[in-house]
């Protein structure tokens, strides 16, 4: 930041234009930054001067103006910074929301799969019964009328089943559907959650320097500074 005193040999030496007065900037950062911030200090200025018609350059009442004004532009960075971190909150809550219902859909799908399982098996013990009742029915006329009364009722009783897994297969298809769209919606808010940690990393980064600038520029201007005047950068 900038202040008075006298220049290192081996910081940058920059000569800048603020409010139509000859400043000699001293500071370890490079030209670039230097007349980055010069113009901002000037635009500033000029601003004061349009709005509030101050004239002085040395005015402390001009200084004080220019601080209030980056003081404006820091709080205004703070609340645009606020108002990501709430979003970014809320999409940590919905993403917490989005994964237990996704567990609970996976839960809900071994389940129906060990159903799933338990049928199939039952099916196939009423196939070795059907079989075993066919071989039976040849013994006697009156063990087969027996042997297909029970062979029908078995038949019916294996329909109802294949009808009950074709069921059970058509909701395990659905939850395995609801869970890969619960999965690319969690994929979604994984790059939201991305993008607003990159928003916020910037936006705290601009208001680290708008906060510098300002320490800087309160500073500065609070000496009576002469037509040249050397300023030095602090870390």
């Amino acid at each position: 930041m900038a202040n008075l005193g006298k220049p290192n040999n081996d910081m940058t030496k920059l000569e800048v234009v603020i409010a139509g007065e000859i400043i000699i900037l001293s500071a370890d950062e490079s030209a670039e930054y230097m007349q980055r911030v010069a113009r901002y200090i000037d635009k500033k200025m000029l601003e004061l001067g349009r709005e509030k018609k101050v004239v002085s350059f040395n005015s402390f009442a001009k200084t004080l103006l220019l601080a209030i004004n980056i003081a404006d532009d820091l709080f205004k960075e703070m609340d645009t910074n606020e108002g990501i971190r709430m979003e970014y909150a809320t999409l940590q809550t919905e993403h917490a929301k989005l994964r237990d219902e996704c567990d609970m859909l996976k839960s809900a799908s071994r389940v129906t799969n060990q159903k799933l399982d338990e049928q199939l098996n039952a099916s196939a013990k009423l196939f070795k019964e059907l079989g075993t009742l066919k071989a039976q029915s040849a013994e006697t006329d009156a063990e087969k009328s027996t042997m297909a009364a029970d062979y029908n009722s078995l038949l019916e009783e294996h329909q109802a089943a294949l009808i009950e897994i074709e069921g059970m297969k058509k909701a395990n298809d659905s939850l395995l559907r609801n869970n890969q769209s619960i999965m690319t919606r969690l994929e979604d808010l994984q790059k939201a959650n991305q993008a607003l940690r990159e928003d916020l990393a910037r936006a705290n980064a601009e208001i680290e320097s708008a906060r510098r600038e300002l320490e800087g520029y309160i500073e500065t201007f609070s000496a009576e500074p002469s037509n040249k005047q050397v300023y030095k950068f602090k870390k």
